[in-house]
């Protein structure tokens, strides 16, 4: 199968830098003898041998940048399907953690027991954890503290933070986190039992506790709060895209049929 000049630029680091000294080179021949300008050639000549070497050096950090995220990828991001546990935490404290469900649960923390024992909200929960053994079970944002769900819950949320740092910082990009573990951010973004949490854990919870009121430490999970924000924001812009794509080829088929009742009218 042929593979179009593009794909080829982007996939070809000897054929970009070949092209780029080789244009380096007649743009510099160019000025050096033909444009009007009063050039030292000497000085035109050392700058036509030294730039390629610049763009070269800059080719070579570029290369190194993109081998630097690809190894993040194999090497982090992967974890998620090589790792049990990320998994596991995924499908029984996000994935299955309905909305519906929640709001169930948020009924069940009424009951005059939890406000005795705010540890107990496992136990109020009732059917609803029947067939869940501990640390797969529904949990109250509020009142699971010190649980093997928090724990891992934790544990999951932290492993998205890093990506989100990595992707702030710029070492990783949307379209690298989309096409990994675009499906788990959509969810985790999207219930309401894991905005709950985040909503509550954010600065005016870290205020509230005292401890780092006056520091520079950042609250939990502030670079997965930008990554969930700047992730539904990409998806929208694509969305858009799509949905234009989409209209475009529907009046171009549209118009074709038209077309063709026409012909057999004619």
């Amino acid at each position: 199968m042929r593979i179009p000049f593009t794909e080829a630029w982007k996939r070809s680091y000897l054929l970009r830098a070949t092209l780029i000294v080789i244009g380096m080179q007649v743009v510099m021949v160019v000025l050096i003898f033909y444009a009007p300008l009063e050039l030292d050639k000497k000085v035109g000549l050392a700058a036509s041998a030294s730039l390629p070497l610049f763009a070269l050096a800059l080719l070579q950090l570029g290369r190194a940048l993109v081998s630097q995220r690809a190894s993040f990828v194999t090497d982090y991001i992967s974890k998620y399907y090589t790792e049990a546990g990320l998994s596991e935490t995924f499908n029984y404290l996000a994935a299955t953690y309905s909305d519906d469900i929640f709001k169930q649960v948020l009924e069940s923390a009424k009951s005059p027991d939890l406000q005795k024992l705010p540890q107990s909200m496992f136990t109020c929960l009732g059917e609803l954890n029947d067939q869940r053994p501990e640390g797969r079970r529904f949990y109250h944002p509020d009142y699971f503290q010190g649980s093997l769900e928090e724990i891992r819950l934790d544990s999951l949320l932290g492993y998205l933070d890093v990506i989100g740092y990595h992707y702030v910082h710029g070492l990783l990009r949307m379209q690298d986190i989309t096409g990994m573990i675009g499906y788990q951010l959509a969810v985790v973004s999207s219930r309401e039992v894991i905005r709950h949490y985040l909503k509550e854990s954010g600065r005016s919870w870290w205020e509230r506790t005292g401890i780092y009121k006056d520091t520079a430490v950042q609250p939990p999970y502030t670079y997965l709060r930008i990554l969930i924000k700047e992730f539904k924001a990409y998806n929208l812009k694509h969305y858009e895209i799509q949905k234009k794509t989409l209209e475009q080829h529907q009046r171009k088929i549209e118009g074709q049929l038209a077309k063709l009742e026409r012909d057999k009218t004619a």
